[in-house]
């Protein structure tokens, strides 16, 4: 399981989180940035169980070659992050967004603490993975509503 999650993680991005840089790979997941009919789904797989993860991975490893530039690499707690995001809807998110990053800013500006430019520097790319998400998130839906002739146009 962690060779076939190596060999997946590394086909997409690289063996570590895009945005924090978690490089422990039993930690590290394979974000798909935007959901397709035949896209692989985590929750359609028993994945409490050694052999239910190792089915999903081995039926994601298809979805990866087949579109290797719609999965990110993310560890779980990042992964988290950009669902709660994704799931919080486009308007109430970028105000979240808004928010945070005015906080962190201005604690930079207060402290000059390295430990909130970093923590700036990581929210910056939650949000890029975010927004890259939405994105193709979009463009899935447009091509998903496309039928007949309009598919080939």
């Amino acid at each position: 399981l962690r060779l076939l999650k190596k060999t997946l993680t590394s086909i997409v991005f690289a063996p570590w989180c895009q945005v924090c840089g978690e490089n422990k790979v039993w930690r590290l997941v394979l974000h798909h940035l935007a959901y397709f009919s035949d896209s692989i789904r985590y929750n359609n797989y028993n994945t409490q169980t050694e052999i239910g993860e190792l089915q999903y991975h081995s039926s994601l490893a298809l979805e990866v070659e087949k579109r290797p530039k719609n999965f990110g690499v993310l560890c779980n707690p990042c992964h988290k992050k950009v669902e709660v995001l994704i799931d919080m809807g486009e308007e109430r998110a970028e105000h979240t967004i808004n928010v945070e990053r005015f906080r962190l800013k201005k604690l930079v500006l207060e402290t000059g603490y390295g430990k909130y430019k970093t923590e700036l520097a990581e929210y910056d790319r939650i949000v890029y993975v975010y927004h890259e998400s939405l994105k193709a998130r979009k463009k899935a839906k447009g091509y998903e509503e496309r039928t007949g002739l309009d598919a080939f146009i």
